[in-house]
């Protein structure tokens, strides 16, 4: 029994755990007491709600300062133990820069995810592939080295010289008069100072035309048009020099997607959208607060200021940036300045919205948050698997992909039969089971979900056509609680969506049935070679997993293996050879 008068009427942080001592929500409050009494209340209306204070067996709360104490904690607690019903990000790989090495007579560019106060650092790019691909026009129209590490003087210059790409210190003695006037170009460039780059490089083309060097001019010209068209095409441009973020949300009952739009160096290059369902909060100010934490918790750089089209809490982000990273992030809400940027996040919030709308409506509408999708795989009566995959949060949740063995078993609907007898028996059951199947399976499974009080849970069945090609498919959908049956129409979102998530628990389970045929058939190849017995032969398989490498194991490595010596590992060597 939940003993709610202990609570104190103090800041702090609570958290909520299942039967099994599963956390599910960890949250904050300014009066721990009123907050958590607010969850048992009589005349709750929402469904989230009812459906995470059905399933609270345990509370317990840590008492903080204050309420900004509290933000801290809380978003640590979410980010350590990411439970079911908070929002978190996964963490992100470091931010890739470009950097420009200081420390040696002629400075070069190198990529690079750590940063250190003797270079020049641009970025950060959000994306590897564009700073990638910054470096190489660098490398293709500037001519700084590209070797790294300390300058040693070589016999002859590298290739890079030969194309007209590098001025080859290492060889030749270059003014650095010269290097110097190359390297400031890439700092424009870097900068994204298009009118200065193209400047100063006009400049050089004319005065190689007025000596009549015509070739060189030529050069620097082929060059003007090309870095001209890719600072057109890389950046949308913002006349503003300081790194910026701006942050849109769209929300209903359901779900809640955020758009995050990148300004660096006065230049839009970057767009992340999240969706985010089955998650609880208590309003949405709050919620859109904790989002914007929990996205910066896992990024290793802060910008410094904020754009959001909402009003949030300003005081409290602030104060959490100023505690948690210790710098001062400047926050708006809205202004007119930024109207055209809180419009481009926007048109990208609303095209994700669009591709995957008809998906979320259906699953909305019919208040699925998580979904289990099973497929049974054997080979003539042998190595039956059920897989189960998980979708939940919008995404595929591969930690918590299953498999299931079953013995002496080659009956679809006994094996989910069996199934459930395992899988009732443990927590956190989805609102929907997705399974291959027909109208038989579909009947048998809910008859069976019956037995365990469990006939809230939805079922569809996928059930695949007599024609099914390129262009064709004749697949078909039942439902368990109306009856009715969908034919799947090449390109419906909907379809698609529920032939990914079939398909996918397909490649699952058979992948693992392949493996365990696999297993089997190895096992009996080497139960052939003499000197080899049903336990050598398992402990052969246990060390090199398949066929493959236990043919291509050396003597050496074989005679490892307990129980075999060298004499038995060429014996086995030499009748490996065979097969």
């Amino acid at each position: 029994m939940l003993n709610l008068n202990s609570i104190p009427k103090l800041p702090g942080v609570y958290i909520f755990k299942d039967k099994d001592d599963n956390i599910l929500y960890i949250g904050k409050a300014k009066n721990l007491k009123k907050r958590v009494n607010s969850y048992f209340q009589n005349n709750l209306k929402s469904i989230k709600t009812l459906k995470l204070s059905s399933q609270i067996e345990n509370i317990e709360y840590l008492v903080t300062h204050s309420e900004k104490e509290a933000l801290i904690l809380e978003a640590n607690l979410i980010k350590k133990y990411k439970p079911r019903y908070n929002i978190y990000f996964r963490d992100d790989k470091q931010y890739i820069y470009l950097i420009l090495n200081n420390e040696t007579e002629y400075p070069y560019l190198k990529l690079t995810r750590k940063k250190n106060n003797f270079n020049e650092i641009y970025g950060p790019y959000t994306s590897a592939n564009l700073a990638r691909d910054t470096l190489k026009v660098i490398n293709r129209y500037f001519k700084l080295r590209k070797c790294g590490g300390n300058l040693k003087k070589k016999k002859s210059p590298c290739l890079q010289y030969h194309i007209n790409r590098c001025f080859a210190p290492c060889f030749f003695e270059i003014s650095k008069s010269l290097y110097l006037s190359e390297l400031n170009k890439v700092r424009l460039f870097l900068k994204g100072k298009k009118e200065e780059l193209v400047s100063c490089l006009k400049s050089e083309m004319f005065s190689y035309s007025e000596k009549l060097n015509f070739e060189k001019a030529a050069e620097i010209r082929d060059k003007l048009i090309a870095i001209e068209k890719t600072l057109e095409q890389q950046y949308v441009e913002f006349k503003e020099d300081n790194s910026l973020d701006v942050i849109d949300f769209y929300m209903d009952d359901w779900l809640i997607k955020m758009s995050v739009l990148c300004v660096r160096e006065g230049k839009v290059f970057d767009n992340f959208v999240y969706s985010f369902e089955n998650i609880y909060f208590e309003d949405k100010e709050d919620i859109f607060l904790k989002i914007i934490i929990q996205f910066y918790l896992t990024k290793d750089y802060i910008p410094d200021k904020i754009v959001t089209s909402l009003n949030i809490k300003n005081n409290d982000l602030s104060a959490f940036f100023s505690e948690f990273f210790k710098k001062n992030i400047i926050i708006v809400n809205n202004r007119r300045k930024y109207a055209k940027l809180l419009e481009l996040a926007r048109l990208n919030l609303i095209n994700k919205e669009n591709s995957d709308s008809e998906d979320f409506i259906f699953l909305r509408d019919n208040n699925i948050y998580s979904i289990e999708v099973l497929d049974v795989s054997h080979f003539y009566g042998q190595d039956t698997f059920l897989g189960l995959v998980r979708f939940e949060k919008g995404r595929l949740a591969k930690d918590k992909y299953r498999l299931y063995k079953f013995e002496n078993l080659n009956n679809d609907i006994l094996v989910f039969k069996e199934f459930l007898k395992r899988r009732i028996g443990n927590n956190d059951l989805p609102d929907l089971f997705l399974i291959d199947g027909g109208k038989t399976h579909l009947k048998n499974f809910v008859q069976e979900l019956k037995k365990y009080g469990l006939q809230n849970i939805k079922v569809i069945a996928i059930a695949k056509g007599d024609k099914r090609s390129k262009n064709y498919l004749e697949d078909k959908i039942y439902f368990s609680s109306a009856k009715m049956k969908l034919e799947l129409a090449p390109g419906d979102k909907f379809s698609l969506f529920i032939q990914k998530l079939r398909d996918e628990a397909h490649r699952f389970v058979l992948q693992a049935q392949k493996r365990a045929r696999s297993r089997r058939y190895t096992k009996d190849l080497l139960s052939e070679i003499k000197g080899i017995g049903p336990k050598t032969a398992r402990l052969i398989w246990q060390k090199f997993n398949t066929l493959e490498r236990i043919k291509k194991a050396s003597v050496e490595e074989l005679s490892h293996i307990e129980g075999i010596g060298l004499k038995k590992a060429r014996i086995i060597k030499k009748e490996l050879e065979k097969l």
